[in-house]
């Protein structure tokens, strides 16, 4: 029974470090990207994006013809 105990302690220790990296990390890019959640993935009106839209400048260089 006390394996048990140590198993649910090890959980929840692995939980509150998981908790405590994604408030850092939270806290942290906020400030240096602002509005990315909404830029990034929940932008749905493509009309009104601050950011003009540019395709990619990298050369196809993968497969040579």
């Amino acid at each position: 029974m006390a394996w048990l105990l140590k198993l649910i302690l090890i959980w929840l220790s692995f939980d509150v470090v998981v908790m405590a990296t994604g408030w850092y990390l939270a806290t942290t890019i906020r400030p240096y990207f602002p509005n990315w959640w909404r830029r990034v993935i929940a932008d749905d009106c493509p009309g009104q994006r601050e950011l003009p839209l540019e395709p990619a400048e990298t050369p196809l260089t993968l497969v040579e013809t």
